[in-house]
């Protein structure tokens, strides 16, 4: 091809891009960047907060970010650092996500990235990527980075120009909304399954509830789950601070073969047991050491209900929990005189001066302001975190 037909088609190029302007002006459409095409669902869905680390390639993402006016931009001193406290953080930041740079950052982020996937743990994890040329040219890397994160995200993709930002974010979107509000047939079967469970126990039942329950925002279907049918309400250590420890319902913590007595006898002698978002890692279950038999344990997750040894994928608590609330509010009256020890600190004596473990613990709660929190290390402090109380004040 000559100069001159290059110089012909590059005016043509800019009669028809003047043309496009000038419609989209005559019809009131706005232009909106990548960046802010991706920030703004996100505003809408409640994000409050991004971690990470600025990096050659995401300095023009992170300009918007910091101008938005919903969004909080938290800089943190490395990649590790934010990605653990995107996951940690989630009740704080509702959808936690985080911003990284291409390289050396996406990779000092995945330790945090894969326990986030690992706990459950919902994280948007964005990468800013040098230009397409570059990538051919492999200027900076030889590793495939792009598919090197690929096992550790349910779902991910990479965004090479506009077209495919919109259909590869839509997609995403589309999964995220698939899992969480598709009806299905069965689930009007699963609902009469666990009311005819609750019938058949007359009544009498526990709950138990978890992690999951934090970590995919279902702590208000839960209270109002509670409230509702007046059952006993235990939860396990890493869902602890789901619900209310001051409420008279709320009975203590239940962690397998190393729980209190009194509460291992109340929760594995009920003649139902109702887990809310359980996770059942070796840490969260005592070592495994959960006495509830499967014909007395019905198990509402994130993405599929258990009953007993029935399993049913793809029925999720989110939207499920208000529609059983409605089912088994008949049986509150039941529920609520079942007897449960209300959950109370004793604050034991010490004789001496020293500041002993005994002494310690029971008192910690007394320290805490409202909107005040505490992050407990998986060692001796997750193990005495019972004896602190956690109220949603």
């Amino acid at each position: 091809m000559s100069a001159a037909d290059l110089e012909s088609l590059r005016e043509q190029l800019n009669r028809a891009t003047l043309e496009l302007q000038s419609l989209q002006s005559e019809q009131g459409v706005e232009k909106i960047s990548i960046g802010n095409y991706l920030l703004t669902p996100l505003a809408q869905l409640g994000v409050k907060g991004m971690f990470g680390v600025p990096g050659d390639y995401n300095l023009g993402f992170l300009d918007l970010v910091e101008d938005h006016p919903a969004i909080e931009w938290i800089g943190d001193c490395n990649g590790l650092n934010a990605a653990y406290l995107a996951s940690i953080l989630l009740p704080q930041c509702s959808y936690p996500w985080n911003c990284f740079s291409f390289g050396v950052g996406e990779l000092s982020a995945a330790n945090g990235i894969a326990g986030a996937f690992s706990d459950m743990v919902p994280v948007l994890h964005i990468v800013g990527v040098p230009s397409t040329t570059q990538q051919r040219e492999r200027p900076h890397f030889t590793t495939p980075l792009a598919t090197a994160g690929s096992p550790l995200s349910p779902s991910d993709c990479q965004l090479y120009d506009q077209d495919m930002s919109d259909s590869g974010l839509g997609a995403m979107e589309a999964q995220a909304l698939t899992r969480s509000f598709q009806a299905r047939p069965t689930e009007e079967f699963v609902l009469s399954q666990i009311e005819d469970r609750v019938n058949a126990a007359n009544g009498d039942g526990v709950v138990l509830i978890d992690a999951c329950v934090i970590r995919y925002d279902v702590r208000a279907e839960a209270m109002d789950f509670l409230k509702r049918t007046g059952f006993p309400v235990y939860a396990v250590a890493m869902g602890k601070t789901a619900v209310d420890e001051t409420e008279n319902r709320y009975g203590g913590i239940y962690v397998g073969s190393i729980t209190d007595s009194v509460i291992k006898i109340n929760v594995e002698k009920s003649c139902l047991v109702i887990s809310l978002g359980s996770l059942r890692s070796d840490f969260n279950s005592g070592s495994f050491t959960y006495g509830i038999p499967t014909d007395r344990h019905i198990e509402l997750h994130s993405n599929h209900t258990q009953i007993q040894h029935a399993y049913y994928p793809d029925i999720g608590f989110k939207h499920r929990l208000p529609k059983l609330t409605e089912r088994l509010s008949r049986f509150h009256d039941i529920g609520s005189e079942i007897p449960v020890e209300p959950f109370k600190v004793h604050l034991p004596s010490d004789a001496t001066q020293e500041i002993t473990q005994r002494f310690f613990w029971p008192r910690l709660s007394t320290f805490f302001q409202p909107s005040e929190g505490a992050g407990f290390g998986t060692s001796y402090s997750f193990r005495r975190q019972e004896n602190v109380t956690a109220s949603q004040s």
